[in-house]
């Protein structure tokens, strides 16, 4: 066996085992009942409001939990709404677009965790229902989703410059109801339906790096729409719950590997679901409420909790690498990184924080590196 193929299987095995777990009831959502909402994970802390009660009445509370207790915040400024998207990224959260009856919003608004303050951000291209919102790097990427009654958007936006700029069309058409989450500067989408009702069975990879699009083979479960889903779990994403084309709800979840380019099934949940929140941190994959197969508006939380490895301290992938490496440590604290070649010589250099950071390797040489804090050391191939 290669030395190449040995270190592959090494971090294989320790990403492999770092999401094994299980899911665990905590006390119900003081919220209340509810699906359709919002939520995103911020440093180990859960955000969620939004959607729609069980007295059908759309929600504008905004709640956070703080690993222990829930406490509620400032009621969200905008018009109450489900189907709305939510991102994150550092002292940010944004939410963007929604519904509320037959209204469709194109706003987005900007909320910052520290301040507990909420502004008005910008207006999209058009109105966006249960389409995607991407935070990579804190540059805002939107688009899909329904912009008006049967009428389906196949266009992603990218936020430059205070305005709202195309990217490459999203290939195969217009969907909405999909699933997403994004890795370092790789956005990834899939599954949803056409206006039709046709259910996409594809997943689609966007590079911002390369401005490409490539395919991705679909986690292995029924197509579907109406999905949930997560960028913040392990470093990677979640998909999953969601109704397939016989209207039959899901409860199966897959988590997406960096490493493998593939997903993996986790620990199913005991009750089919749809319009639930997923909502990660680095160790935890927090379930906040949801519509039930029973047509039950819920107010549950759950929490599944990874089985870290002891030796789990540094992960990097792709590796090998050309445009971009992303690189996830234990502890997880500020820490200074380098890349240097085989004579020592320093290639780039970065502060990381919180555990997770990436680097652009447009310019470098094809060869062999390495990258350290000092105390964590390993090999990069770049190609």
């Amino acid at each position: 066996m290669t030395q190449k193929n040995s270190s592959l299987i090494l971090i294989f095995l320790f990403f492999a085992f770092g999401v094994a777990g299980q899911w665990a009831p905590q006390s119900n959502f003081p919220g209340g009942s509810r699906d359709d909402g919002y939520g995103v994970g911020v440093n180990e802390i859960i955000y969620v409001g939004g959607g729609r009660g069980a007295d059908f009445g759309f929600r504008s509370d905004f709640w956070k939990f703080n690993g222990v207790d829930w406490a509620r915040l400032k009621d969200s400024p905008f018009t109450a709404r489900q189907y709305a998207q939510m991102a994150a990224f550092g002292d940010s959260v944004w939410v963007a677009g929604g519904l509320q009856q037959s209204e469709y919003f194109s706003d987005v608004w900007l909320y910052r965790p520290s301040l507990d303050q909420w502004s008005f951000h910008s207006h999209l291209p058009h109105p966006v229902r249960q389409g995607v919102l991407f935070a990579p790097n804190g540059e805002l990427v939107v688009g899909l989703g329904e912009k008006a009654p049967d009428m389906l958007s196949d266009s992603l936006y990218i936020f430059r410059d205070g305005e709202w700029h195309p990217l490459t069309p999203v290939p195969n058409g217009g969907r909405f109801r999909c699933g997403y989450f994004s890795v370092g500067q790789r956005l990834y989408l899939g599954w949803g339906r056409d206006s039709s009702g046709v259910h996409f069975n594809d997943w689609q990879v966007y590079d911002l790096l390369s401005g490409e699009w490539d395919t991705l083979s679909p986690p292995p479960g029924a197509p579907r729409e109406w999905c949930s889903s997560t960028s913040n779990f392990n470093g990677s994403g979640v998909v999953g719950f969601g109704m397939d084309s016989a209207g039959d709800f899901l409860k199966d979840v897959f988590y997406f590997n960096p490493i493998l380019n593939s997903f993996q099934k986790i620990d199913e949940y005991s009750t089919l679901l749809r319009g639930a929140v997923l909502a990660g941190s680095d160790e935890e994959l927090h379930l906040i409420t949801g519509l039930s197969g029973d047509f039950d508006r819920l107010d549950i939380h759950e929490i599944y909790t990874r089985a870290g490895s002891e030796n789990e301290r540094l992960l990097i992938f792709p590796n090998p690498a050309r445009n971009y490496v992303h690189i996830r440590y234990l502890p997880a604290i500020s820490s200074n990184w380098k890349i240097t070649d085989v004579n020592g010589k320093i290639v780039q250099e970065k502060q990381c924080k919180s555990g997770s950071c990436e680097f652009s390797l447009l310019g470098i040489q094809s060869g062999m590196y390495f990258i350290s804090n000092g105390t964590l050391t390993t090999k990069l191939l770049i190609n």
